[in-house]
This record gives C-alpha cells, structure tokens and sequence, in this order.
C-alpha cells in the first residue's frame, strides 16, 4: 500500500487519466448509432459510432479546465506542432461541409477530434510520459493473451461488453493463414483487425524497451521483459508484414545513430535509408509479390490480397477524377469506400476498402491542403525529434515513428480508424516529449 500511496502520489491526477485510458483503449467497446451500406452490405467503414474510450477520454479534457490550476501548459517547441494540428482540424472539417455522406464525415471527424485531444493533452507539460508509456504497453498484455488464445485454437467468442467479434479460422471474412492446406487463424487480440493489432504490439513494445532502460533490477523489470517480449512474439502471429518491416526499420535506424559516431551525418541519412527501404518493399509488392506473400506463408489467400491491393491502385484515378474545389479539401473525410461503390457499382461487396496508402487516402478525403497541412504537422514533429539525437528516449520515439512510417504506405488504419488515429497521436506527441530537458 505504501508503494502504491508513492506511485500516484508522484505524478498529477491528469497523467494517471491519460494513463489509464491508454491501458484501455484496446478494448473496442462502442456504441453503433447507425451504418452505411456498402457493396449491399454492413461495412466499418460506414458505421457511425461512438467509443467507450472516447467518451472516458473527454470526461478528463473537460475535467482538465474546470480548475484553473489543471489547465495545460505547453513548451515553446510545441507551438509549431499544435498549429499545424489545428489546421489539419479545419481543412477536415472543411471536407465534412462538402461530402456527399454527412454521417459517415462527421462520425469520423469526432474521432479525429478525440485523436487530436489526445495529441493536446499529452503536450502538456504538467503530464509526465514516461507512467502513459507503462499504461500503453502493459494494455497490451491481456490482448496478447487473447491472441494467445486465438491462435492455439483457431476461435474466439464474441463479447459486447468488451467490444471482442466472433473470430474464427472457417468465418470466410476472417483474417487467416492458410499452410499445407490448413486455415489458420491470424492474431487480432482485441482488435477488430490483425494489422491494427500488429501496430500497437510493434509500438508498445518499443514503450516497455524505453521503460526497462530506466529500471535496472526488481521484479517490475522481469515484467516489463517478458511483456515485451510477448508483444513481440504476438506481432509475428498477426500476419502484419507493414508493422514487422516498421519495427525491424525503426530498430535498425535507431542502432546506426546510436554506433554512428559522426550524429549530423546520421541525421541526413537516417531519412534516405527509411526512403529506399520503403521504396524496395513497394516495388517488391508489385513487382516481385510471392516474396512479400511468403512472409505468411504464401498461398491462394496472399495471392488475393497482394492483387487486391494492386487493383486498388489502378482503381484509384477514377475514384480521383473530380472538380477543382474538391481536389483542394476532397470529397470527405472518411467516404473513399462510399465514394469507390459510386464510381464501380457492383464489385464484390468485399472488395470496398480503403486504398492501402495514407497519403493517397488523405488527399481523396481531404484533398491537396489537407495532405500538406500533415505533411506541416509531421515534419515540424520530425524536426524537434531529429535535434535530440542521440538522447535515448528520442531515438526510442523515432523508432515508433518508423513503424508509423511504414504503416502509412502499406496499411490504411492508421487513418480510416479509430484506432489508429489514437495511434498516431500517441506517437506524434510522444515524439515531441521523449527527450526533451526537464
């Protein structure tokens, strides 16, 4: 008890808020007001809902300003950030105006709003990050568990409260593997998808390899090993190639700057290097995909998913054939799926889906101003962290902005969810914190 009474004595009441709903946000708990058919059928990707996490979220931002003295306060490098946040706020809001599915825009722009609450408070700097890096990394041991699960028996049953969907590997919409003619099931924890599964165990497990740097001996760092390494043990059974290829990135990158004497030069290449190895892995999807197939497993099922993913991108100009307004703030933020059904009626049902490429998929929704007003965002992030060099924690950030880097050309959650806007928000914000003077 009195370990307990000195742990949250330590740190203010907003930090252990922020804590635990990061410890929470796994858990897919929402309420589903209406949805929008797409291809004749229920589709994520035109539900409008709202998140058990999000409303906990806003209970503690609304909470933060009813006393003057929890108000934020935020450092000078911030104000570049925030900014740039701001406007990536308006010009989406801008393309809720003009979408051609009001629902599903707005349902999405609150998720953003909240994503961006998220960035905000972990900002302030009377929130300490290092307690929220515990929060998200050890939030994903129980979903490693139920991975766990999943994959020695192929199943999972199905929990409204916890917000978990029946899973098993002979569902035909479920993510599998398929080896010596065997259906296997892919990891998806808690989540409603393996890859947004495979992006926050490689993320938390970068979390919990910065906490265990700052504890030298004690059962709280055997813990912290062997959660980390199950994070890590997990992310190869969710199938992910995007986040294996982010983390093992973000991990390389990390040692060249630490062993690399000379930190300027490493600074300017570090960039190029993430560049190439992105670049090749694109080109290898393409031109050379039972390699990238192989990586699963192979098979008839990669073999698919590899030309789904092709067929996307040759679908992708006519889905982009608009007027000149909607080429500035895009047809609406979260309608690519809506908007492809509009344009190639009569696909099959599954095929309706995000295009695998944030960038392509930001300037559709939100088009040329909000594809640069992230670009703004980003690279005043990447600035702050790059300065830091070869501080510890900031390469640790840099590591997960890798894995975010990666996710963002090959995967389409990072934006299209929820999920995954919470991601790189904690990300983002963290790259901002993790390592700066105290």
């Amino acid at each position: 008890m009195r370990f307990l009474k000195e742990l949250f004595g330590k740190y203010n009441w907003l930090t252990w808020w922020l804590t635990a709903f990061f410890f929470l946000v796994p858990w897919q708990t929402h309420y589903l007001f209406a949805t929008t058919l797409i291809g004749g059928i229920s589709s994520p990707f035109g539900d409008v809902s709202l998140y058990a996490t999000e409303v906990f979220l806003w209970v503690g931002v609304l909470a933060s300003y009813v006393r003057k003295q929890d108000r934020p306060e935020f450092d000078s490098s911030s104000k570049k950030p925030l900014l740039f946040a701001a406007l990536v706020f308006v010009v989406a809001t801008l393309s809720v105006m003009g979408s051609a599915h009001e629902s599903i825009s707005f349902a999405v722009l609150m998720h953003l709003a909240s994503a961006l609450a998220v960035f905000v408070m972990l900002l302030n700097k009377k929130v300490e990050w290092r307690p929220i890096l515990a929060g998200f990394g050890l939030g994903l041991v129980v979903p490693a568990m139920v991975g766990v699960w999943q994959i020695v028996v192929d199943w999972s049953p199905a929990s409204t409260i916890f917000g978990l969907a029946s899973r098993d590997a002979n569902n035909l919409g479920d993510a599998i593997t398929l080896k010596n003619g065997v259906r296997e099931l892919r990891a998806y924890g808690s989540f409603s998808h393996p890859n947004i599964f495979a992006g926050y165990l490689a993320v938390g497990a970068l979390c919990l390899r910065t906490l265990l740097i700052r504890v030298q001996k004690g059962s709280y760092r055997r813990f912290l090993l062997i959660s980390m390494l199950l994070l890590t043990v997990l992310l190869v059974y969710t199938g992910s190639r995007s986040a294996m290829l982010g983390l093992l990135l973000g991990i390389g990158l990390a040692a060249f700057v630490t062993y690399f004497k000379n930190t300027a030069k490493a600074r300017i290449l570090v960039v190029p290097i993430a560049l190439v190895v992105i670049g090749g892995a694109l080109l290898g999807t393409f031109f050379a995909p039972n390699i990238a197939a192989s990586i699963r497993g192979g098979g008839v099922f990669e073999d698919q998913s590899l030309t789904d993913r092709v067929a996307q991108y040759t679908a992708y100009p006519t889905i982009m054939t608009r007027g000149v307004g909607e080429w500035l703030v895009g047809t609406g933020l979260g309608t690519y799926t809506a908007n492809w059904e509009s344009v190639q009626p009569g696909l099959p049902a599954w095929s309706y889906e995000p295009i695998h490429s944030i960038p392509l998929l930001i300037l559709s929704e939100i088009g040329l101003l909000g594809l640069l007003a992230v670009l703004l965002w980003a690279s005043s992030i990447d600035n702050i962290n790059f300065a830091r060099f070869p501080n510890h924690d900031a390469l640790m950030a840099f590591a997960m902005g890798n894995v975010v880097l990666v996710i963002l050309f090959f995967d389409h959650y990072i934006w299209s969810s929820y999920s995954g806007l919470v991601l790189i928000a904690f990300v983002m914000a963290l790259t901002v914190r993790m390592g700066e003077k105290n």
